[in-house]
């Protein structure tokens, strides 16, 4: 019998009907993942051993939102217990790493990958009211942009809003304005444009920033969200796969 995943943490590939769940997919036929765990024990039990199986062979009240480890909380991909955070942290910093290095990433780029090691799992803000107002020990995308820039470029502001401002030049909005080592221009979503380290921005109204990330290479991001897991690596497609009315806007790229 198949078993199918949740949708609110995975995306489904029509072509092939298999889930993507952040490293790895799982056929919903065979109950089983393609491709074995990186990790040869989650420290579950005998179960956790088996690098194919998912959600310890029980669906049915667990979830793999990682594609790591099996937990029955959906909302933080970077489960905390018994250090499983910290493993999550270390195999995405270092799958983040080395899709950078093979896409020819600047030694500034592995900097700012190494800067967003430590907030990997990172829960995002919970939704008040419509928006998203900021809580100690969450982190949105313009926090996580901020975390990863702020020593290169100590004067890069920490909202999307203040950030392309500042990238745009714009003195009168009084955020500063960036150095010559920034360049920002309009993005359509073609990704042989980007480059390791580009901040891409997105948009849902003209001229409005609603979201960043941080391109690392070969179609995949550094980013935070609220349907993805919080702080993760992941493909560039997903943001837009779980907020379809927002379009690619604008990349910045420094060169310093």
């Amino acid at each position: 019998m198949a078993r199918r995943c949740d949708v609110s943490i995975s995306v489904y590939d029509v072509g092939t009907g298999w889930y993507y769940l952040q490293s790895r997919y799982y056929d919903p036929e065979t109950c089983r993942m393609l491709s074995a765990d990186a990790l040869m024990s989650t420290g579950q039990g005998i179960l956790g051993f088996n690098m194919y199986a998912y959600c310890l062979n029980n669906p049915l009240i667990m979830s793999d939102p990682s594609g790591f480890w099996a937990q029955t909380d959906n909302t933080d991909s970077g489960n905390p217990d018994n250090g499983k955070r910290l493993i999550y942290r270390i195999v995405s910093t270092m799958r983040a790493i080395a899709a950078a290095i093979s896409a020819g990433a600047s030694s500034t780029t592995i900097q700012w990958i190494g800067k967003a090691g430590p907030h990997f799992g990172t829960s995002y803000p919970p939704e008040v009211d419509g928006k998203y107002p900021r809580v100690p020990g969450t982190m949105d995308c313009s926090e996580l942009a901020y975390a990863m820039v702020s020593e290169t470029d100590p004067n890069f502001p920490n909202t999307t809003r203040k950030q392309i401002k500042y990238l745009n030049r714009d003195a009168a909005a009084g955020y500063g304005v960036a150095g010559d080592e920034w360049t920002i221009f309009d993005f359509s979503g073609d990704l042989s444009e980007l480059q390791p380290g580009d901040l891409v921005y997105f948009s849902k109204e003209k001229g409005r920033p609603c979201h960043v990330a941080m391109y690392c290479g070969n179609g995949y991001i550094i980013d935070a969200t609220d349907t993805g897991g919080g702080v993760a690596f992941r493909p560039i497609g997903d943001y837009q796969l779980y907020n379809p009315t927002a379009s690619y806007f604008k990349v910045a790229r420094y060169s310093g």
